[in-house]
């Protein structure tokens, strides 16, 4: 990526992020969004789920994990509203992989309104989404409706009713704080919040959980926080190993899982992260 269209990225995110974000931010924000090592990582936690064929971003942004996927031989398609980040990601697409069709990989679209067909993908991934859908449920039947029976939805976005600071302005936040409140409050510690009343709707995950139960989905036996450290021969924490491989000598992994399972419902934790499956109906 050249110099020149670095800038064109700051000079975009400076204006949409006009008394949000700090110079400083955006630099951190061109590393995790541009870059490819937080994408890399989550392709192998979807990875780390099963066989992964198709797939869809939905919220793709400059398209690092769609870029990610493809690298590792999944046929990866990204969506986005943003017609700034679709362009970038496909001119990147076309640099780094020529041979590919950018405009078929990254689609302008909005995620209640999908064009696919109905059971197209076995995956499914909403980063940092959801808190920016007015409507979650619709997002979510359109999600099911395209995913295959079986299929694997991935999801993280803040958790609200935590005490943490907030994902966009990086100020502290009191849980499920009033929007009026909010906006007050905003506007108090000099940002603008027409940002947070237009772009930023409240997430829990309580509420996450609802919403996916509601709409034909399963919660995996263990997220994949669980999942990665049950299946703790191919982690690549060793101290986790050790400890694990101690904890099931003992015959303690049961309170290993109970005390993850916590963590799972927890509905005060910093973070939604959900791995669900869709069910097949039964006949």
């Amino acid at each position: 990526m050249i110099n020149s269209q670095i800038e064109s990225v700051r000079r975009h995110l400076q204006k949409q992020y006009s008394g949000v974000l700090s110079e400083q931010q955006i630099d951190r924000h061109i590393h995790d969004y541009i870059g490819l090592s937080i994408a890399e990582q989550q392709v192998a936690d979807v990875l780390a789920g099963g066989k992964v064929e198709q797939l869809l971003d939905i919220g793709c942004g400059f398209g690092s994990f769609v870029l990610a996927a493809r690298q590792k031989g999944i046929d990866a398609i990204g969506i986005d509203i943003a017609n700034f980040e679709i362009q970038f990601a496909r001119e990147r697409l076309h640099i780094l992989r020529p041979q590919e069709n950018p405009e078929n990989i990254y689609q302008l679209g909005t995620g209640i309104s999908l064009p696919f067909s109905d059971e197209q993908f076995d995956v499914v991934t909403l980063w940092n989404i959801l808190e920016h859908i007015p409507d979650d449920q619709v997002l979510l039947q359109e999600v099911s409706r395209i995913l295959r029976p079986n299929g694997r939805v991935y999801i993280v976005c803040p958790n609200y009713a935590a005490f943490r600071s907030e994902a966009h302005y990086h100020l502290f936040w009191v849980p499920i704080l009033p929007r009026s409140v909010a906006i007050e409050y905003l506007r108090f510690r000099g940002r603008n919040p027409s940002f947070f009343e237009s772009n930023i709707f409240y997430r829990t995950n309580w509420g996450v959980i609802q919403a996916l139960y509601r709409n034909g989905f399963e919660l995996y036996p263990d997220d994949l926080l669980i999942f990665k450290l049950m299946n703790f021969d191919s982690t690549d924490k060793p101290a986790i190993t050790l400890i694990l491989k101690i904890f099931k000598k003992l015959r303690l992994m049961g309170f290993v899982r109970m005390t993850l399972r916590f963590q799972l419902y927890n509905p005060f934790k910093h973070s939604v992260t959900l791995y669900a499956f869709k069910k097949e109906k039964k006949l």
